[in-house]
């Protein structure tokens, strides 16, 4: 979208807002949104779906989607009740929601008028181990102005834990208005429930079922950078053809999941290799439900590794940049003491770590963080109910 187009948006939205303000709001109405109003994702997904189907639920769930394909597609295969905020309709729907849920700092409406009573609630999408909002390192102008705006929406954000709560308040400017909530994450609900999860062979229709199955298969993951290009595989010392011999010899398939809306470098000539695949979001939209099919997982500093630790498994982290990282971006716990697992800094050792079996305890960090795979949608649920006091 362009600016004049979002400039458009923002004034009608705003307008809308003022004057839905003679019409009470429904308390009994939920509006959740994700990413850019355009995916259907993240936590708002999980708690979407968990509410949706919850028979004795009082509440009118929708769904913003602005993407008419996607928008059709879960009409009919997923039976989403989805609007647009970019119809008079939707609009008028979502104003006067007593109930936003979000996922990321976008609103389901562009208004920029804060309606009182409303209750905007940030689910967020993933543990934020780096820096985030407005405690991230090297904030321009034009960002923090854009961050700010957004921000004073909220009423109600979920800091994951007790141990996360001073983070989160950093992260929402220090306003002391919202209410932190050490809530864990609806997402993880589906980790050892998702029923459509058997299997990564559908996924892949170039390779046998027979043959992924009984591989052993990693997860390459690596976070975004602002400040650069994030590198897969990025050692002084590497080796396609190494590569290829070691995943061969030793059964594995690596799975590289590219982050969407950041550049990336990868090998040339990494994906001719058979056992290196592509699993982006084009081929999975949302990565948490299919964890438990990966053996283990290589990343940086993304927050995944941190759902991960549920399966209580091998994790290989390559902070291949990790003082320029601080530098630019930042910590908002200390890395070494939550990154538990094997930090390598050449091929040699890369190749080394895929076939280390070596599972460090996670007890003690998954307690601090309030990790866990139930009851963290309906934590969510009560609370709402108590915000509209049903």
């Amino acid at each position: 979208m362009n600016f004049l187009s979002y400039a458009f948006f923002v004034l009608r939205d705003t307008f809308l807002s003022l004057v839905s303000c003679f019409i009470p709001m429904n308390r009994y109405r939920i509006i959740f949104n994700s990413t850019r109003n355009v995916n259907y994702n993240f936590n708002s997904k999980y708690l979407y779906e968990f509410i949706r189907n919850k028979k004795d639920s009082p509440f009118e769930c929708f769904f913003v989607m602005n993407d008419r394909d996607k928008a059709e597609e879960l009409r009919s295969n997923d039976n989403v009740n989805v609007i647009s905020s970019r119809t008079f309709y939707g609009q008028f729907v979502i104003l006067t929601s007593k109930i936003w849920v979000c996922s990321t700092l976008e609103a389901p409406s562009d208004t920029l008028f804060k309606r009182p009573g409303r209750v905007v609630y940030h689910l967020g999408h993933g543990i934020p181990l780096k820096k985030i909002g407005m405690a991230e390192n090297n904030i321009s102008f034009l960002r923090k102005v854009n961050r700010l705006l957004r921000i004073r929406n909220f009423t109600h954000v979920t800091c994951y834990s007790e141990y996360f709560e001073e983070v989160l308040f950093n992260a929402f400017n220090k306003n002391n208005k919202i209410e932190y909530m050490p809530l864990g994450q609806p997402r993880n609900d589906s980790v050892f429930s998702n029923e459509d999860n058997s299997s990564l062979s559908g996924f892949i229709g170039s390779i046998c079922e027979n043959e992924i199955d009984s591989s052993i298969k990693i997860l390459y993951c690596p976070t975004w950078r602002g400040y650069a290009t994030t590198k897969f595989f990025p050692f002084g010392d590497f080796d396609l053809r190494k590569l290829e011999e070691h995943l061969e010899r030793n059964n594995i398939f690596i799975f590289l999941r590219e982050h969407p809306y950041y550049k990336f470098d990868l090998p040339v000539g990494i994906y001719e290799l058979k056992r290196v695949i592509k699993f982006d979001s084009t081929v999975i939209s949302d990565i948490t439900p299919f964890l438990p099919l990966f053996d283990k997982l290589i990343t940086d500093y993304s927050s995944v590794f941190i759902d991960y630790f549920l399966m209580k498994r091998s994790v290989v982290f390559i902070p291949y940049d990790i003082e320029l990282y601080i530098e630019k971006v930042g910590f908002s716990k200390n890395y070494n003491e939550i990154a538990l697992g094997t930090h390598v800094h050449t091929f040699y050792d890369l190749l080394n770590a895929l076939t280390d079996c070596h599972v460090y305890d996670y007890t003690n960090i998954s307690g601090k963080l309030n990790l866990k795979s139930e009851r963290n949608c309906i934590e969510h649920y009560e609370k709402l109910l108590k915000l509209v006091s049903l």
